[in-house]
């Protein structure tokens, strides 16, 4: 598969109450995070609706803009055209009792992201309710293709680490979503030598 295309699955925090909310975030910092972006963002049933459109980028949770998603998209179709590469972005709300790992490896083979002849794609994947270190505060993982040296590899989960950890600490996901993604995408472009 050339593209990453999945039906789409929306959970629309939006419609929570706030007890709903603060049971469903356990940790009292988070709960405030994901009640902040909620008033600032106001996703609407409307902007969900209109998720499908998008190729690379599928946010179950309805945190990240329409204009992030456009950019992802139309970024990722310059790549593939010039390299075989892509960068594709999953946002969930849990992986369950599956390990983030896991669940990105299985969504990485399941979804073809890349060039199968390269093995060259990336798939950044967001739970925003999964435990990290015993507490329901999120997580975030990247997976990639074997395609990449074990140096272009640390290369990507550095970059990974250095862009997405501070605003997604503070409930911004989508500005860590788009970053990492800018970042990410500047290196593989650096590396396969496309002029800008």
């Amino acid at each position: 598969m050339d593209s990453f295309s999945v039906e789409s699955d929306v959970l629309t925090l939006k419609n929570l109450d706030d007890d709903t909310i603060q049971t469903y975030y356990r940790n009292e910092k988070k709960q405030e995070q994901i009640k902040e972006h909620l008033d600032k963002t106001e996703v609407s049933s409307s902007e969900n609706e209109t998720e499908s459109e998008y190729t690379y980028l599928l946010d179950k949770v309805g945190v990240i803009s329409a204009q992030t998603s456009k950019y992802i998209d139309e970024k990722n179709e310059e790549l593939f055209s010039q390299t075989g590469a892509q960068i594709a972005v999953e946002v969930i709300d849990s992986t369950g009792d599956i390990e983030l790992s896991e669940y990105t490896e299985n969504e990485f083979s399941r979804l073809g992201v890349g060039a199968a002849e390269r093995n060259n794609g990336i798939l950044l994947v967001l739970a925003l309710n999964n435990d990290y270190e015993g507490k329901p505060v999120g997580d975030y993982y990247v997976g990639w293709g074997s395609g990449f040296s074990s140096s272009e590899s640390d290369s990507i989960s550095s970059i990974t680490n250095q862009n997405m950890e501070e605003d997604f600490s503070a409930g911004n996901y989508d500005s860590a979503v788009l970053n990492t993604f800018k970042s990410l995408d500047a290196y593989l472009e650096d590396g396969y030598g496309i002029n800008k």
